[in-house]
């Protein structure tokens, strides 16, 4: 075939069409976790979950166990103040009608089958964490000085549970006592700051919630140089131990 010399075929073109972008895929969906409860019963939930896109809360069950999930996308979460709310909203809303195992904030598996094989893996620590706190609700206490005192450092370095002991009976005579008198197991946290004297965790039977705040008013009253502030209930976030070994999802 002859070519003519100097030119080149090109293929038709219409000037000005600018070619459509590829459509994007839609993003992949992984697992968020809330909580491990007991058995499959039904969720008495709204639509709350963490990312807004994929709001239904749901249950994984496994066994006598289930997980309370929604969907997220497969990328790591960064801890936003919404998304934490949202976190505790959905373990409040859950913990309304059953016990809860509250899972840390940011945990994420990569699929529902991935949940089910965490569910049997770690089927003997959730079973004994879930009979330990059966019925069980987390108040929380914090106790600071009046603006008038001097602050009171503890030693240098990370405090002892003895050092926070130490410095609880200094200001609260027997009132830390008294409420653990109330309650079936306590954990005394860090303070944040010189001030705070007290920060400190304690696990209540439902039936004994009244109980408690009862007798947290009684011990402020007693105590008018300090502040008490008190929160709860809550999920016992401070009386879980469970060390889960979760792959990336990403």
């Amino acid at each position: 075939m002859a070519r003519t010399a100097g030119r080149t075929t090109r293929s038709p073109r219409r000037e000005g069409l600018a070619r459509s972008p590829a459509a994007s895929a839609p993003p992949a969906r992984a697992c968020y976790l809330y909580c491990v409860v007991r058995g499959p019963a039904p969720l008495t939930v709204e639509s709350i979950g963490i990312d807004a896109r994929w709001p239904d809360v749901y249950l994984i069950a496994s066994g006598d166990l289930a997980a309370v999930a929604s969907d997220v996308e497969s990328a790591a979460l960064e801890p936003t103040r919404d998304r934490v709310l949202a976190h505790d909203r959905v373990n409040q809303a859950v913990m309304q009608d059953r016990t809860v195992i509250p899972m840390n904030f940011g945990t994420v598996c990569r699929s529902r089958e991935d949940v089910v094989k965490l569910l049997r893996a770690a089927h003997g620590a959730f079973s004994d964490v879930l009979e330990k706190i059966e019925g069980r609700v987390e108040f929380g206490l914090k106790v600071l000085q009046g603006p008038e005192a001097p602050a009171d450092s503890l030693p240098p370095g990370t405090p002892t549970d003895d050092d926070l002991q130490r410095r609880a009976e200094r200001h609260l005579d027997d009132g830390l006592q008294s409420l653990r008198d109330v309650s079936v197991a306590s954990r005394l946290n860090p303070p944040l700051g010189d001030r705070m004297i007290l920060n400190a965790a304690f696990l209540v039977p439902r039936s004994g919630e009244r109980a408690f705040v009862s007798r947290a008013e009684k011990i402020a009253r007693k105590f008018p140089h300090l502040v008490f502030k008190y929160s709860g209930p809550w999920p016992p976030y401070n009386f879980v131990n469970i060390r889960l070994k979760l792959e990336p999802v990403a």
